[in-house]
């Protein structure tokens, strides 16, 4: 298979995969039970927990909430993330659009629920809640991005908006 054409669907791939690489790297030995430590046999893990002191304390702590949703992330968004690379990486947008509309949705969703809850928890709030809300906008972003160009997509290719303007000319004569 070629490479994409698009500049912007290469770069949105290299996000996807670097997605992949820390759910692989740093989340996944933390479901595995590797505790986010200082002392952290892996090397992800013990330097995120530095992160966690600046931006995501919940990272650290990890009620019950938190450690269902990184896991969620890890074993559910990874593979996503690697097939939308794929997609990305090589132009194949026609066959998935749909898929790309849905992943980035609840991607969107679930991240907007582990933002809420991590700013408003009262126990452990973010020291630098900016920091945190920087990192998370790229968990964001990306997906905001593959969602509307998925979008444009399935509008542009499959003659939806040409078929919306004429059943709405026909409803006005």
């Amino acid at each position: 298979m070629a490479l994409s054409k698009s500049p912007l669907d290469l770069i949105m791939a290299v996000f996807f995969v670097l997605f992949v690489f820390i759910s692989v790297s740093t989340e996944a030995p933390v479901c595995m039970g590797e505790e986010v430590l200082p002392s952290s046999e892996q090397f992800f893990v013990r330097n995120s927990y530095y992160w966690g002191l600046e931006a995501d304390m919940l990272w650290i702590v990890q009620p019950v909430w938190v450690r269902a949703a990184v896991c969620m992330h890890a074993f559910g968004f990874a593979p996503c993330y690697a097939l939308l690379a794929f997609v990305f990486a090589t132009g194949q947008m026609g066959r998935y659009s749909t898929l790309v509309i849905a992943v980035a949705i609840t991607k969107l969703y679930a991240g907007a629920l582990y933002m809420t809850g991590n700013l408003l928890d009262p126990q452990y709030p973010p020291a630098k809640p900016y920091l945190f809300v920087l990192q998370s906008c790229s968990y964001m972003l990306i997906p905001f991005l593959a969602l509307v160009r998925a979008s444009l997509y399935q509008l542009r290719n499959q003659n939806l908006w040409q078929r919306f303007i004429a059943q709405s000319k026909k409803k006005l004569q």
